[in-house]
């Protein structure tokens, strides 16, 4: 067929020892098995044409690379060189940040807001409206319609004033702290 431009890198090349194919050899080389011949023209096929997702976290646009199908944050947001624990314990502090943001990000008694880690999530109707723990059904940035509405029941507290607030050790009482909270919400 004579002198052609690569489906891929559009260089110029002769395809009259290849006479069906469109990609040159420095893109597909000879002696490929079909297995990996399939594969080479995926990963071509995908640098040609990027996909490009949003981290959830950061709002960044980040091109997924080639053999990775599961990746939803860019790699400033969640490394890949980190484990499987620590991809979750990162992913469940992501989802934390992201609650706190949503309810207030500091304790609702005394104002502290150093350490997220050090807030923690008070139900004000105690545990009869409780339906789970918030802390262990973070599973990443994305909050979903049931965190969402189980945060409809909390406030933030520091883990200092909730400790002392369950102990009796404050100078309000859970009831009236539930009752000055379910006020300030009728009013504002």
């Amino acid at each position: 067929m004579g002198i052609i431009n690569c489906k891929y890198c559009n260089e110029p090349f002769d395809n009259s020892k290849r006479a069906s194919s469109t990609i040159c050899y420095n893109c597909m080389p000879a002696g490929l098995t079909p297995s990996q011949q399939h594969t080479i023209k995926r990963k071509l096929d995908r640098e040609k044409n990027p996909i490009i997702l949003c981290c959830p976290s950061c709002k960044e646009n980040f091109i997924l690379p080639f053999g990775e199908v599961n990746r939803k944050y860019c790699y400033n947001c969640m490394p890949k060189n980190l484990s499987k624990n620590e991809q979750t314990a990162k992913a469940r502090l992501m989802g934390k940040k992201h609650a706190l943001e949503i309810i207030g990000d500091k304790c609702y008694l005394c104002g502290f807001n150093k350490y997220s880690s050090a807030l923690e999530f008070h139900h004000i109707n105690g545990d009869e409206d409780k339906n789970f723990n918030l802390s262990n059904n973070f599973t990443g940035y994305e909050l979903n319609e049931k965190i969402l509405a189980e945060l409809d029941k909390c406030i933030t507290l520091c883990s200092n004033c909730h400790k002392a607030l369950h102990a009796n050790e404050l100078n309000i009482t859970v009831e009236e702290l539930r009752e000055q909270i379910l006020q300030e919400k009728n009013n504002g």
